[in-house]
């Protein structure tokens, strides 16, 4: 063969060659956007079962927290029928309570007000 072929031929193999390399490197580039495509789902879907798991255990002390607000609201109104009977026979009788019973009917008529609870249905927008 002519030496100048030889040189066309050589000259052709290396830009193929350099053609094949920027393909491997092309790919190799897209396997690592994948592969970290995948390991971002995997942390999304692990936030969102732990949020769910959270989730779940706020509705069930929240409903808990609203049944223990209303059973202090039922011991209030119950108290404070005895108390307002209470003062109506001192009244009747001409005496007066004793101011520590004021204090004390203020504290539990805010007790339930310091039960923590949420109006909210989730904390999570799930």
């Amino acid at each position: 063969m002519n030496p100048q072929m030889n040189k066309v031929f050589s000259k052709l193999a290396k830009e193929e060659k350099t053609e094949l390399a920027s393909e491997k490197v092309e790919l190799a580039i897209l396997d690592d956007i994948k592969k970290a495509n995948n390991d971002a789902k995997k942390i999304i879907d692990n936030a969102k079962s732990n949020a769910s798991r959270l989730e779940n255990e706020f509705k069930k002390v929240n409903a808990s927290n609203k049944k223990a607000q209303d059973n202090l609201e039922t011991i209030f109104k119950s108290t404070r029928k005895i108390y307002q009977d209470a003062r109506d026979q001192a009244k009747e009788l001409g005496l007066k309570l004793p101011k520590q019973w004021d204090a004390e009917m203020d504290e539990l008529s805010s007790a339930s007000a310091k039960v923590p609870v949420s109006n909210l249905g989730n904390i999570f927008p799930l």
